[in-house]
């Protein structure tokens, strides 16, 4: 939920826990920034053997629930914790592509980061890292997962996160829109989830999606009719062979895998020219557009040749069997 109404902030602690009361509201947590939308960067400084050093970094003010409801994985040493007295001005918590950047590695806990000073360097806060977690995409697959760090707010932020029970969304939700206004928020409710807004990052790859289906079935389609006449025309090419085979003891068996294996071995001959061609464009899109990615695996292309290969034969087979049911007397009269 994004808040905008400045008197409200005020009053988050209170609303938070109302959302608590319910059970189906399992976490809620305030914070700058979701995965989806977290683009705040600023410089700090860094420990660094030679001493601190400035770093552009990307930053989420968060409470003390946020890793509990992101589910965040700890690799190195220990959540917020509200009855640690230093943890809400110096406690702050990175992610491994963090501490592998600043050459921190697994030794990442209680090295100091300085963040707010003024120009002069005075200011700001000390902090010092109590915990890593593991990486986790709060940007899309397009980007590198950039170093990431997380301390305790000020004061409350524009963002509540809540994580709830999935088989009662939609009563959970009416609940959350009745609390927010007896609360009496001026600000209309606004909900949306986080995997509609991971799901913006790809929308060019859902229009690409749909033109490349729309595209395949009319190649398909194209492709079945010319193979459809193209069958027609062997089977009359072949119709007089097949009297004569069959009159000489063929039986209908022998002519179908007469009348098959030319097209079988056109079939194969595509599949073989098309599987590296297909290949090679698919991993240059791949590697050209997302930095994170699972190469095609060989089965999917052996799955679509099977497919292929059924779907053709399936498609002559009309003629192929007209020709090779046919009255041989009748086949070796066809002109």
């Amino acid at each position: 939920m994004e808040i905008q109404d400045q008197e409200f902030l005020q009053k988050l602690p209170s609303f938070k826990e109302e959302l608590l009361q319910y059970s189906d509201v399992l976490e809620v947590s305030n914070s700058t920034g979701i995965p989806g939308f977290m683009n705040w960067i600023q410089t700090m400084r860094i420990e660094q053997p030679a001493g601190m050093e400035e770093r552009a970094i990307m930053l989420a003010q968060t409470d003390y629930d946020f890793a509990d409801v992101l589910q965040l994985q700890f690799v190195q040493g220990r959540n917020f914790d509200p009855k640690m007295g230093t943890d809400a001005i110096e406690a702050v918590i990175i992610n491994q592509a963090a501490a592998d950047e600043f050459g921190w590695g697994n030794d990442a806990l209680g090295k100091k980061i300085h963040f707010g000073f003024a120009q002069d360097g005075s200011g700001g806060r000390m902090m010092k890292v109590i915990g890593v977690v593991k990486d986790f995409h709060f940007k899309s697959l397009h980007n590198t997962i950039e170093p990431m760090i997380f301390f305790i707010q000020e004061k409350p932020s524009f963002i509540l996160t809540c994580r709830v029970n999935p088989g009662t969304m939609d009563g959970t939700i009416r609940f959350i829109e009745s609390k927010w206004n007896a609360f009496g928020v001026k600000r209309t409710f606004n909900c949306r989830m986080v995997s509609d807004s991971m799901d913006e990052m790809y929308n060019a790859e859902s229009k690409i999606s749909v033109l490349i289906r729309l595209t395949a079935i009319i190649t398909i389609f194209v492709a079945l009719l010319g193979l459809l006449g193209l069958s027609s025309f062997i089977a009359e090419q072949k119709t007089k062979e097949v009297g004569l085979r069959k009159v000489h003891g063929a039986t209908i068996t022998d002519i179908l895998l007469l009348l098959y294996k030319d097209f079988a071995l056109l079939i194969l001959i595509a599949f073989i020219v098309a599987v590296p061609v297909a290949w090679w464009r698919l991993n240059i899109w791949l590697e050209g557009n997302f930095i994170y990615f699972q190469e095609p695996k060989w089965f999917t292309f052996v799955l679509a040749g099977f497919l292929a290969f059924i779907i053709g034969m399936g498609t002559i087979s009309f003629y192929i069997i007209k020709v090779a049911s046919r009255n041989p007397v009748e086949a070796i009269k066809y002109e």
